[in-house]
């Protein structure tokens, strides 16, 4: 990384330099890149099911759109009720503002936790001056101020 941002940049090779890069081969020893945790199917499940929905409906809607769709942490943002089709058995959600291209995917019946996004729906305000899907809740209470980005990304690194 360093040797192609200095050749971008700078528009020199180090290459040449054989001192230095056996230097930053010897600084390198001993790295080890931190290795991101991941979920098990069961982990996932026991959260959808023994956590309270009063204190945690947001962050399992999030976790079962975040699985069904692989949802970036913007996309979560910019989601909105126009976005979010329910015909009963079979949710469509079209992601308009995605980052490459436009997206759709499907959540049907059979999806665990899909009982969850009706009850988040019912209980979301519905007089919130704006469109946004995901709306604060804090302290037991709904406001109409809509879902930042950086409590997605918090959500993300839990």
């Amino acid at each position: 990384m360093l040797k192609s941002t200095l050749q971008i940049y700078e528009g020199s090779d180090i290459s040449k330099y054989k001192q230095l890069i056996a230097f930053l081969k010897k600084q390198n020893e001993g790295y080890e890149p931190k290795k991101s945790k991941v979920l098990t199917f069961e982990q996932i499940m026991k959260f959808l099911n023994d956590t309270s929905n009063e204190s945690y409906l947001f962050m399992k809607v999030a976790l079962i759109f975040a699985l069904n769709g692989a949802i970036r942490g913007e996309e979560f943002r910019l989601l909105t009720l126009n976005d979010i089709e329910d015909n009963e058995s079979v949710i469509i959600v079209t992601l308009r503002n995605a980052k490459t291209k436009k997206r759709v995917f499907t959540m049907t019946s059979e999806a665990n936790g899909i009982e969850l996004y009706p009850k988040y729906r019912k209980l979301r305000p519905q007089n919130t001056g704006h469109s946004r899907f995901f709306v604060c809740y804090r302290n037991g209470k709904w406001t109409v101020q809509p879902m930042g980005i950086n409590t997605f990304y918090k959500l993300l690194n839990i």
